[in-house]
C-alpha cells in the first residue's frame, strides 16, 4: 500500500498535470500506515488496529471509486 501510494504522485497524465482528489487519500494513506508501524512499536495495539482498519477503508473506498462509470477501468471491464 505504501509503494502505491507513494507512486501514484507521479502519475499526472490523466488529469493534464494537476493534482486531484486520489493523491489526498495517497497522503492519508501514508500517514496511516507510518502511525501504525509507530504504535506497534511502542505496543499501542488499539492505535495499530484503527489506523490498519482505516487503511484499509481507504482502500476499499478507492477501489469503489475506481469502479464508477466512465473510469478507464470500469469501461474496460464492463461496468
Amino acid at each position: 500500500m505504501g509503494y502505491v501510494s507513494i507512486s501514484s504522485f507521479w502519475i499526472k497524465e490523466l488529469n493534464e498535470g494537476q493534482y486531484i482528489w486520489i493523491y489526498l487519500l495517497s497522503i492519508i494513506t501514508i500517514l496511516s500506515l507510518i502511525i501504525s508501524v509507530i504504535a506497534i512499536k511502542l505496543r499501542y495495539i488499539k492505535i495499530h488496529n484503527i489506523f490498519m482498519i482505516n487503511t484499509y477503508a481507504e482502500l476499499f473506498i478507492a477501489g469503489i471509486f475506481t469502479l464508477l462509470p466512465g473510469r478507464f477501468i470500469a469501461n474496460y471491464s464492463g461496468f
